[in-house]
């Protein structure tokens, strides 16, 4: 009897920590969830269209190893036929820094972070180093929530050219 009394005690014991696990194992994966639906919804940016000048505060310049764009000039790059990858860096100043800044090449979200008096290395790939000109836009949003409306935006160009 007391055998009987014994195995009784070590199945219940066994199906509550079972019970247990499965509980952890839930709000883990339940946790695990929201924060890839987080992290798909905050890279999902749907590019704000429709802008015809520049707002809020702050400066962007494109540098490129050829130059950059502080004179008003529009820098160069140039690329020959082999080469799939180059970056040219993207200074920043004056922004809010406790606001998320995304940056788009040709309204393409590249690269997104807080950035206030910064310089961030965009990596140029395929349609990104196409022949012609590209622009450059860092875009906050209010409230800092990509779905409302932009509250700072500001745009800069570099020209690809094959060398």
């Amino acid at each position: 009897m007391s055998k009987i009394f014994v195995i009784l005690i070590a199945f219940s014991m066994l199906f509550s920590l079972v019970g247990c696990t499965n509980k952890n194992e839930k709000v883990v994966k339940s946790e695990l969830n929201q924060e890839i639906e987080e992290k798909v919804k905050d890279e999902i940016v749907t590019y704000p269209k429709d802008f015809k000048e520049e707002l809020g505060e702050g400066t962007i310049i494109v540098s490129t190893p050829d130059g950059n764009g502080e004179t008003g000039l529009i820098p160069i790059v140039h690329t020959q036929a082999d080469v799939k990858i180059m970056q040219i860096d993207l200074t920043t100043s004056n922004f809010d820094e406790k606001k998320t800044s995304y940056i788009f090449i040709d309204e393409k979200l590249v690269e997104k972070g807080n950035f206030g008096e910064s310089k961030v290395s965009l990596n140029l790939t395929d349609e990104n180093l196409v022949k012609g000109t590209h622009k450059i836009e860092v875009i906050q949003f209010e409230d800092n929530d990509a779905s409302k409306k932009p509250i700072v935006y500001k745009s800069a160009k570099y020209e690809v050219k094959e060398a």
